[in-house]
C-alpha cells in the first residue's frame, strides 16, 4: 500500500482504508488546508480501488494511474469555475462500465462548481452507479453547496505539525538551516515547501529588497509595468515578500494585507496589470503616510 507517501494524515487514511473494504463507497469530500496531501491521497485511493493488491504500484492499472493515463480515472479541475457542461459530460461517462474495477472521478477544486453544475451533480451523487467513486477536494468545506455536502462523506485533512514538516524536508535532502524559512515561506503547506526548496532564499531576499527600493523612486503605474514584465514567479514571489515584511510585522500589517489580497486575485486569474497597479498604489499611499518600507 502506498499510504506512507502521505504523512501526517493517519486519521484520514485509517477512515479511508475502512471504506475500501466496502463493496459500494459513498461519495467523498476531502477537505482541509492547501498542500497537505488531499489530491495525492485521492490518486492513491484511485490506484487502490483498481488494483488486485490494494495499490501495488507494479500492475498495469497502477502504472497507468501513475502516468495519469488510466482509462477509469477522470480528474476534473479548473482555476476559474467548473460549469454545468463539464458535469453533464462527467455524468455521461459515469454510466460507462469500467475497464478495471471502479471508475474514479476526482473533482479538484469542488468549490469551483457553479450552482448549475452542483445541481446537475446532485442526483448522481445521491444514487451513483455501483462501479463509480466520486472524490471532491476542497480547502473549505463551507464553500461547497450544502446540498452537495449532505450527499457526501467528509474526510478532514489536517495541517502537518512543524516538527513533521521538518522531518519530511530533511528526508528529501533540504539543508537544515533553510527548513524553518521554507516552512514560513510556504505558510505551513508542505507541497509549497517542496516547490520552494529549489529557490535560493538569499537571492530571493535581494530581489525583494530591490523590488521595495523601487517604490521610493517610481510611481505606481511604472512599478506595476516593471512587475508585469520582469516577474515570472507571481504569486510565489508574494510569499517571499510577505515573509520579508513579517520581520517587522507590526509596521507592515497593511502592506502584508495588500500582498495577500494581490496573491488571492492572481490565483483567481484576475487581470495581472490591474492587480499590480492596485497593490502598488496601496504601497505608495502607505509610504507617504508612514515613510520607508
Amino acid at each position: 500500500m502506498l499510504w506512507n507517501e502521505v504523512q501526517g494524515q493517519e486519521r484520514a487514511i485509517l477512515e479511508i482504508e475502512g471504506l475500501i473494504k466496502r463493496e459500494v463507497m459513498p461519495p467523498l469530500i476531502f477537505y482541509g488546508p492547501e498542500g497537505v496531501g488531499k489530491r495525492k491521497t485521492a490518486l492513491i485511493l484511485a490506484k487502490a480501488l483498481n488494483c488486485s493488491d490494494c495499490g501495488c504500484d507494479r500492475c498495469p492499472s497502477c502504472r497507468q494511474a501513475e502516468k495519469m493515463m488510466h482509462p477509469d480515472l477522470v480528474i476534473l479541475e479548473s482555476k476559474d469555475s467548473i460549469k454545468v457542461d463539464s458535469i453533464r459530460e462527467l455524468i455521461k461517462q459515469a454510466h460507462l462500465k469500467p475497464l478495471y474495477k471502479k471508475r474514479v472521478y476526482i473533482i479538484d477544486d469542488a468549490s469551483a462548481l457553479t450552482s448549475e453544475a452542483s445541481s446537475c451533480l446532485l442526483k448522481t451523487l445521491e444514487e451513483p452507479p455501483l462501479y463509480c467513486v466520486f472524490i471532491l477536494i476542497t480547502s473549505s468545506l463551507s464553500a461547497i453547496f450544502s446540498t452537495i455536502r449532505s450527499r457526501c462523506l467528509p474526510i478532514r485533512f489536517r495541517r502537518q505539525t512543524k516538527e513533521m514538516q521538518r522531518e519530511i524536508l530533511v528526508g528529501v535532502g533540504v539543508d537544515k538551516g533553510k527548513i524553518d524559512d521554507l516552512i514560513r515561506f510556504s505558510g505551513g503547506s508542505l507541497s509549497l515547501a517542496m516547490e520552494y526548496k529549489r529557490y535560493n532564499l538569499s537571492l530571493q531576499k535581494e530581489k525583494i529588497e530591490g523590488w521595495f527600493a523601487k517604490f521610493k523612486v517610481k510611481n505606481a503605474i511604472d512599478l506595476a509595468e516593471d512587475l508585469l514584465s520582469a516577474e515570472k514567479t507571481f504569486p510565489q514571489i508574494l510569499d517571499f515578500a510577505i515573509f520579508y515584511l513579517e520581520q517587522e510585522i507590526v509596521l507592515n500589517l497593511e502592506r502584508i494585507e495588500a500582498l495577500l489580497e494581490a496573491k488571492e486575485h492572481l490565483l483567481l486569474n484576475a487581470n495581472r496589470r490591474l492587480v499590480f497597479e492596485n497593490m502598488c498604489f496601496k504601497f505608495l499611499s502607505w509610504q507617504e503616510v508612514y515613510g520607508g518600507l
